[in-house]
C-alpha cells in the first residue's frame, strides 16, 4: 500500500489471518470473524478530522493497511454463554516507520474504546516513557473532542474534555495520559492501554503494571505502537522478538490472543 514496504513477517501475519478465517468456529479454534465492526470503525473515522499537516481539516480516511489491521483487531470474537461475545485479541502490537500516522490512528482508537465498544465504565490510558510523549495520543483525541465541528457528535456520545482527562458521561468512561514516572499506575481497571514508542522503554515495568490492570475485564486490550529502535537490550526489542516468534509459530502453539504487525525492511 503506497510507500509501505511489506516484509516476510508481515506477509506471514496476513497469511495467519486468512488461515484463521478458514478454521473459525471449530473445536480447536472457537473464534469467529465479523467484519461489521471494522466497517463501523471506518465510518467513525470519517467523522474525525486530521489535525495537522497537509490534510488538516480533512476527514480521516483509513489507508487500506490501517483498515485491515483495525478490522482484525476489533473483528475477531469468541462466544461465552448465551448472547455473550468478547473480543479475541488482548494484545495488539504495531511496529511501523515514522510518518504512517500510527499515533493519530491510536487517538481515534482511544475515542472508540471510550465511547463505542459497548463497555461499561471504560478506562482508557495512553502511556509512554514521559508525559510529553504520552500526551501525543491523548492530545490527538482531545483535539477531536474539542473541535467545534464535532460538537454535535460529542454531545451525542456524551464526551467532554477537561484539562488532564476526557470523560464519557453516558457510560462513566475515563481517558487519561500516563507517563512511566506516574505516581499512580497501580489499581487501574483498564479497558484499553495504548503504550507509545515501546522501543524507548528500557524495561518492562510500565507494560507489566498496565497489563495487570487490564486483566480485570473480559475484553481489555494492551496496544503497543512503536518504530524500530536501536537498543537490543531494551524491553521493546525483546517484545518485538516475542511477537515475531508468535507470528511465525505453528497455529497449534501460536498465542491466539496476540495480534502483531511488523512493517520494515528485510533483515540485512
Amino acid at each position: 500500500q503506497g510507500n509501505m514496504h511489506v516484509n516476510t513477517i508481515t506477509f506471514k501475519a496476513c497469511y495467519n489471518s486468512f488461515e484463521d478465517y478458514t478454521r473459525q468456529n471449530t473445536d480447536n479454534f472457537p473464534f469467529y470473524f465479523e467484519p461489521e465492526t471494522g466497517e463501523r470503525f471506518r465510518k467513525f473515522c470519517l467523522l474525525m478530522c486530521h489535525n495537522k499537516g497537509a490534510k488538516e481539516g480533512q476527514p480521516f480516511v483509513l489507508d487500506d493497511w490501517q483498515l485491515w489491521a483495525i478490522s482484525q483487531f476489533l473483528g475477531w470474537h469468541y462466544s461465552e454463554g448465551e448472547n455473550k461475545s468478547y473480543r479475541r485479541f488482548r494484545e495488539f502490537y504495531l511496529s511501523v516507520a515514522r510518518g504512517n500516522g500510527k499515533s493519530f490512528l491510536m487517538s481515534v482508537i482511544a475515542l472508540w474504546g471510550l465511547c463505542c465498544d459497548g463497555e461499561g465504565g471504560p478506562e482508557v490510558y495512553s502511556a509512554a516513557t514521559d508525559r510529553t510523549q504520552a500526551e501525543i495520543v491523548f492530545g490527538g483525541t482531545k483535539m477531536q473532542v474539542t473541535n467545534p465541528k464535532h460538537q454535535k457528535l460529542m454531545n451525542f456520545l456524551g464526551v467532554r474534555a477537561l484539562d488532564k482527562k476526557i470523560l464519557n458521561t453516558k457510560n462513566n468512561g475515563l481517558y487519561r495520559a500516563l507517563s512511566r514516572d506516574s505516581q499512580r499506575m497501580d489499581g487501574l481497571n483498564i479497558h484499553f492501554a495504548i503504550v507509545d514508542e515501546l522501543h524507548a522503554h528500557p524495561n518492562r515495568k510500565t507494560w507489566d503494571v498496565l497489563r495487570s490492570g487490564a486483566k480485570k475485564r473480559k475484553q481489555s486490550a494492551m496496544i503497543a505502537i512503536t518504530t524500530a529502535g536501536y537498543d537490543l537490550t531494551s524491553f521493546g526489542y525483546s517484545k518485538d522478538e516475542s511477537v515475531r516468534m508468535n507470528i511465525e509459530s505453528h497455529p497449534d502453539i501460536r498465542n491466539p490472543n496476540i495480534f502483531g504487525l511488523i512493517y520494515g525492511a528485510e533483515e540485512g
